[in-house]
């Protein structure tokens, strides 16, 4: 893979002589009305005094790179011409700026191309300073160049930043579905480029090595968020009363969320034997009709067991769960009018 890829422009003398100005009788903002470059490194800044005091630097080393006998040959200067074609210093400044809104345009490119470096502001603000940090001069020539390759690095290492910062904002399964997506169009665009000898100018192999770890990282924390997710459901279960239970039995059978079984004695069984509930088979029945009869006939059941369950139907038996929260209504009218 080629690592040198300098871009820059440079004017050679006769033909910027014979170079001709065509006067525009219109306001060029009718035809470009988004923003220029200017205005999206001032953006990528933050500030406009952050833009001076970069641009002001970066002006003197434009200065610097100057022929050292500029201005004694320069007829402007000396004062024997007011056309502006007699600057000397005007060549090596055009083509420098030449260069500069090309480099420019592509750092622009790259970052409106990834959202989650453009909404990174603190690693954009880096990203920018590390942009005219990929420019080079050549003293006395008055030339500039830019290191693209350079800059596609310093990009890569502020897209891999910003998007360590969003993941680790996200939930573990958002990140891993963002990742695997990732991974397979990278690793497509991999086989693209050896299945046509195509140069890789993006560092596939780089960004792949980035999300494969990423992955390995976000599987365990899935894994984990899944594991604690579980003992916390089962904590509840464990710290649920054998009333509570049988309160969870009475809105899963009212919803037909059960498995069908030849006797209600056997509904009850395999309820028990599927969430492992340590208590009998006559007792979660005594504690059925309880429910039953305190939810419908007496409505004195207490509604902050109502609530305590919820959780646990949402996860096991959501269906029931908008007539639990009918009940809690009815029983907290029932409480209103006594």
């Amino acid at each position: 893979m080629k690592e040198n890829k300098i871009i820059g422009f440079e004017l050679d003398e006769e033909s910027y002589k014979n170079r001709v100005y065509i006067k525009a009788d219109f306001d060029t903002k009718e035809l470009f009305p988004e923003k220029n470059h200017i205005d999206y490194l001032k953006e990528f800044l933050l500030t406009e005094k952050n833009y001076d005091k970069v641009m002001n630097a970066f002006n003197e080393y434009k200065t610097k790179s100057l022929p050292k006998d500029i201005k004694t040959n320069c007829k402007f200067c000396k004062g024997e011409s007011e056309k502006e074609i007699d600057k000397d210093c005007s060549r090596y400044y055009d083509q420098m700026a030449i260069t500069f809104i090309m480099a420019s345009s592509e750092f622009i490119n790259i970052v409106l191309r990834h959202k989650y470096i453009h909404d990174n502001k603190k690693q954009l603000f880096k990203l920018t300073i590390n942009f005219f940090n990929c420019f080079s001069f050549i003293t006395g020539k008055g030339l500039m160049y830019f290191d693209l390759a350079k800059m596609i690095k310093f990009s890569l290492s502020a897209g891999f930043l910003s998007l360590t910062e969003m993941f680790s904002k996200s939930s573990g399964l958002h990140s891993l579905s963002v990742i695997n997506t990732t991974l397979d169009s990278l690793q497509e665009d991999e086989i693209q480029n050896k299945l046509l000898e195509k140069e890789d100018h993006n560092h596939l192999d780089l960004q792949i090595e980035f999300f494969e770890k990423k992955k390995g990282i976000y599987e365990t924390k899935v894994f984990i968020e899944k594991e604690k997710k579980q003992q916390e459901i089962q904590n509840k279960k464990e710290t649920f009363s054998v009333l509570e239970w049988a309160t969870i039995f009475y809105y899963a059978n009212e919803t037909k969320l059960l498995p069908n079984s030849r006797t209600k004695k056997n509904k009850k069984i395999k309820f028990l034997k599927k969430h492992n509930i340590s208590t009998t088979y006559d007792n979660l029945k005594t504690k059925y009709y309880e429910a039953k009869k305190r939810i419908n006939e007496k409505n004195d059941y207490p509604i902050d067991k109502l609530h305590t369950i919820i959780p646990f139907l949402k996860e096991h038996y959501s269906l029931a769960v908008t007539k639990v929260e009918n009940d809690i209504l009815y029983l907290k009218s029932e409480i209103n009018d006594y």
